[in-house]
């Protein structure tokens, strides 16, 4: 009974781990070089000590358990990352019906524009940029020049 407490503890911890993860860069990058290359190194040493066991349906509920909470965690950063990239997508629709009203109002365009994680940039009267970290690394930027959306990665 504390074993079912611990796991599910466990996924609720690495669910968590993984919805936080992306948006550390230090982090994404340590997951990326430590963590990936020993995963497949674990399943593979796991199979093996199970099949050399020969005891592996006494061992195979242990191995499915101890893949779960990995897989928690991976999905869960695919899932966020996702979320949040909406979440950032809509609210620059938003902001950019904002400053097209200021403009048909005023005439020009704001100088500056405060928004939690976006990040306007006037270039002149006629022409701005809106960016924001959609993902490890990458930087989505629309141009109202051409009214269109462009991802930077990391090595643009």
């Amino acid at each position: 009974m504390i074993v079912n407490k611990v796991f599910i503890l466990l996924n609720v911890c690495f669910f968590i781990l993984g919805t936080i993860f992306p948006f550390i860069d230090e982090l994404v990058i340590i997951e990326f070089f430590f963590l990936l290359p020993i995963l497949p190194i674990y399943l593979v040493v796991v199979l093996f000590i199970c099949i050399i066991v020969k005891q592996f349906r006494k061992y195979s509920l242990f191995y499915i358990k101890s893949l779960v909470p990995i897989f928690v965690f991976i999905i869960s950063q695919i899932v966020s990352l996702n979320v949040v990239e909406n979440i950032q997508k809509y609210r620059c629709q938003h902001t950019i019906q904002e400053i097209e009203n200021y403009k048909k109002i005023n005439g020009f365009y704001p100088v500056n524009l405060n928004k939690s994680g976006i990040i306007y940039s006037s270039i002149s009267n006629e022409q701005y940029h809106l960016e924001f970290n959609s993902s490890f690394l990458s930087t989505d930027i629309y141009s109202s020049k051409t009214k269109s959306w462009k991802t930077n990665k990391w090595n643009d």
